[in-house]
């Protein structure tokens, strides 16, 4: 067993001073982690850019502002139609002439094509009610289906890759052109009332456009072809373009904002911040809350001098400006000697105790004590009435 030890040994230290002496050997891999800067957080900065080079009107935006109006096509994610009112503010400005550009999947800012991480750990999907007024005023359809791959491009729409690429034949000046665009996710689109691209055995494809009043809506399964990370791959560039001129439009705006709470841009930005603050409280709650079981019972005892008690109590009051209950138990026990006479009984008090009646009113009616010295001398009459 020793043997087999040592031989298992030396044969592993061979190994690493073989990998040491052949630096051929080490295998360097990359990890993307992703842009930094502006395309980090715009994810339509490349094709935004690309339309700008070749004459086109572009840019970029978080939010829709008036400024978006003047322009020919809109693009946003469904996610940015998160009310009933912004689906129908949407509607009006396609109504009016313009084109609207929707993906249904990622579209948003936040995401970073280069990581798969969840977006957020407590929240559900938004409600998208604009969005489902949208396509229900429009009659576009959406459904999951499960993409198989098909081999071919001879009709338009044909998924034939595992990234679901789709071949889009389209008819322009004459001259028919294919173009390869991938798109991401199992989102099935239909449009009752406009036109399709169908895949080769169903009446669903990856992309919809249909008229509404003056304008057009085209509805994208994904934004794959769109964003910084797959602007070079396949097709997406040209197919970018072709979008941008559908109708002969020079000026398009991405919006990439999105309907993402308070608390999930909180958890999107400091995770790590939160995770490790949870904890702490969780550490923290289990060292104060009581433990389960019964109750023991409390036998600490602790003693304490009767001066001392007193002198607690004096100092309290004296905070809280309640000398009075110093001198009324003594005025008490003076007026019940007397039985409540009236005023004339102090002049008695006065001639009984060997005081004179100013300081007999004084030690029985004094309520406003500035000074211990004032309250130690009112104390004093009291207990020589009490004692006359």
């Amino acid at each position: 067993m020793k043997l087999l030890l040592i031989f298992a040994s030396s044969l592993l230290l061979s190994a690493c001073q073989k990998s040491r002496n052949n630096p051929d050997e080490w295998e360097v891999e990359e990890v993307p982690l992703g842009y930094r800067g502006q395309a980090r957080i715009n994810p339509y900065l490349a094709a935004e850019r690309f339309l700008s080079a070749n004459g086109y009107n572009a840019k970029s935006s978080l939010v829709w502002s008036e400024s978006e109006e003047n322009m020919d096509i809109i693009m946003i994610p469904a996610s940015f139609l998160s009310t009933k009112g912004m689906g129908m503010r949407a509607l009006d400005w396609v109504e009016g002439g313009g084109m609207l550009v929707i993906t249904v999947e990622g579209g948003e800012g936040e995401i970073n094509d280069h990581q798969n991480t969840m977006r957020y750990f407590w929240s559900e999907e938004p409600d998208l009610l604009g969005f489902d007024y949208l396509i229900d005023k429009t009659g576009i359809e959406i459904e999951q289906n499960g993409w198989e791959v098909v081999e071919g491009t001879e009709a338009n729409g044909h998924l034939v890759s595992s990234w679901h690429t789709a071949d889009f034949e389209l008819m322009q000046n004459g001259e028919t052109k294919n173009y390869q665009v991938e798109f991401q996710g199992n989102v099935a689109l239909s449009a009752k009332l406009g036109e399709r691209w169908e895949s080769a055995d169903e009446n669903i494809g990856r992309m919809v456009t249909t008229e509404f009043g003056y304008g057009y809506i085209m509805v994208l399964a994904h934004a794959r072809a769109f964003r910084n990370a797959y602007i070079d791959r396949a097709d997406h560039a040209q197919f970018v373009m072709q979008v941008a001129n559908w109708r002969g439009a020079k000026s398009i705006v991405f919006l990439y904002g999105s309907g993402t709470s308070f608390m999930g841009l909180l958890w999107q930005h400091t995770s790590q911040a939160i995770i490790a603050g949870l904890l702490l409280l969780a550490f923290w709650l289990w060292m104060r809350i009581p433990r389960f079981g019964p109750l023991k019972e409390d036998d600490h005892i602790v003693l304490s001098g009767y001066g001392d008690d007193l002198s607690a109590s004096a100092r309290f009051l004296w905070r809280k400006k309640q000398l009075h209950h110093y001198l009324r138990p003594l005025r008490d026990r003076i007026k019940n000697k007397n039985h409540n006479d009236s005023q004339n009984h102090y002049q008695l008090l006065a001639k009984r105790s060997g005081l004179s009646r100013e300081e007999i009113v004084e030690a029985m009616t004094a309520s406003e004590i500035k000074d211990p010295a004032s309250l130690t001398r009112i104390v004093h009459r009291l207990q020589t009435i009490l004692k006359s």
